[in-house]
């Protein structure tokens, strides 16, 4: 993504420049559906994650997205190389165990709800 005359553009590998939006945020959706749509499952967990970040937690609340963004940071590197129809049940809890060895249960755990949360949106 590029800022160019005051709008934010995305340049395809064939170098044609796509004019986005002159809005951050609006730019960063319409960015995320050019490069990474998690309906191409292909494109994994880390799309889905980046997608929430951009389409969900930029519209929360700035004392829960000052919460939550540092919680997508362990999301990604556990489950990030992952498709999401292949999360079960099973990685959640080796998450969770993982978590609990590095003495940080009650992270692991809001980490989780989180994780729901992001699946929740993306059945959407």
């Amino acid at each position: 993504m590029y800022l160019k005359h005051g709008a934010y553009y995305y340049v395809t590998p064939a170098k044609k420049w796509i004019r986005l939006s002159s809005n951050l945020e609006e730019a960063k959706r319409k960015w995320v559906e050019l490069e990474a749509p998690c309906m191409m499952p292909s494109q994994g967990m880390l799309a889905l994650l980046n997608r929430y970040s951009v389409e969900v937690l930029a519209n929360k609340s700035p004392k829960t997205r000052q919460l939550q963004e540092p919680q997508m940071k362990p999301l990604e590197a556990a489950f990030g190389d992952m498709r999401p129809d292949e999360v079960r049940p099973v990685h959640i809890a080796q998450y969770l165990d993982y978590r609990a060895s590095k003495d940080a249960p009650v992270a692991g755990n809001r980490e989780k709800q989180l994780l729901s949360h992001v699946f929740t949106m993306a059945m959407r």
